[in-house]
Order: structure tokens, then sequence, then C-alpha cells
């Protein structure tokens, strides 16, 4: 138990400075009425992933009514460099995030995206392939300098397997994080490219 000189000291300070507690108390206070209720908190974010070039965020700008289609240009090829999130004109709450595909961005995260939806973190994924049919960068194809002794021809062939066989290794990878989902979860395959 506190002595008396303790108490006093204690009671000393409080009195002295207690305008600052009661601001502080009020805006506990202020805080704990506006914490929003979870109606108002954002949704999970639904999951898009897919290899480099096969339409992952054209599908979430045509999905959240961010395309303008006399504007925009979606045909058009831009290298995602980081995850993009892109909310519903409807309902920004509710939101699309876009994992890059390439390769080497690709690796870099899966793990945490693996434990995340193996955690209930996503609300759903929507897997994007296109056959094989990935689109190459203009002018930054490593895989032109790989092959470069062989024709166009022979080229896109191999090309298309290796793309092929990415999409299959990819649908592995999401399988373990998926089995291990505990709660409600979806997942949606999406087969794009205007190339089919």
């Amino acid at each position: 138990m506190a002595d008396a000189v303790t108490t006093y000291a204690v009671l000393g300070w409080a009195w002295r400075n207690k305008e600052e507690i009661r601001g502080k108390l009020q805006g506990l206070w202020r805080w704990y009425r506006n914490k929003p209720t979870a109606a108002e908190l954002p949704r999970k974010p639904i999951l898009i992933l897919g290899p480099g070039g096969v339409g992952k965020t054209t599908l979430s700008r045509i999905l959240s009514g961010q395309t303008d289609w006399l504007l925009d240009s979606p045909w058009e090829y831009k290298e995602s460099l980081d995850p993009e999130t892109m909310p519903l004109k409807d309902d920004p709450k509710t939101f699309f995030l876009t994992m890059p595909g390439q390769n080497v961005r690709r690796d870099r995260g899966w793990n945490e995206i693996v434990s995340g939806i193996a955690a209930g973190d996503y609300r759903g994924v929507i897997l994007v392939c296109s056959d094989g049919y990935h689109s190459l960068p203009q002018g930054q194809s490593h895989l032109s300098l790989k092959y470069e002794s062989e024709t166009q021809s022979k080229f896109m062939d191999r090309y298309l397997q290796e793309s092929r066989l990415l999409e299959l290794k990819l649908i592995e990878q999401l399988a373990v994080g998926v089995s291990l989902v505990r709660g409600k979860f979806w997942l949606m395959t999406v087969v794009a490219k205007q190339d089919l």
C-alpha cells in the first residue's frame, strides 16, 4: 500500500495537470464514440493473381468500373511493378488487390500471399490465365536473348509452352494456401486474351 507522502505527490501532480488529463480523457471518449462499425470498415480485398501479361490489371479496371472505353487502351501492355488496388466505383469499401505477375516480382511476396489466403485475409481469389498467351513487354524481352538463335516461330512455340507451364505452377502454388483456408472462401478462374 502506498504511503501518504506518495499518495499526496501523485494527487498534487494530477491536480496541477488536470487540464491536460481532462483533454486526453475527452479525446479518448470521442475516439471511442466515433469508432467505426463493422459495416463502415473496408472489406477484405479480392485478390487477383496470374503470370505477367495475362490481363490482371485490365480485368480489375473493367470489373471496378474504372475503364473509360473511349480514352483507355486496355489492349496495350503496361507492366505492373507493384501491387495495385482498385476500388469498385459504386462501393469503394470493396476493392481488388492485383499482384504483379512477372517471375522476379511474383516470387518476392508469394509466401505472404499464401499465408494471407490461409489466414482468411482475402474474400476470394480471381486467377487469371491465358493458355500461355502472355504479353511480352516491348523492347525488353529477356526471353528473346535466351532463344536468339531460334527462328521466331520456334521461339513463340517454346514461349507458349513455358508460359503454360508457368500457369500450372501458379495453380499448384495457390492450391497450398487454398487448402489451408478454414472459413468461407471462393476461387474463380478467368481465361482472358482475345488471342483465344
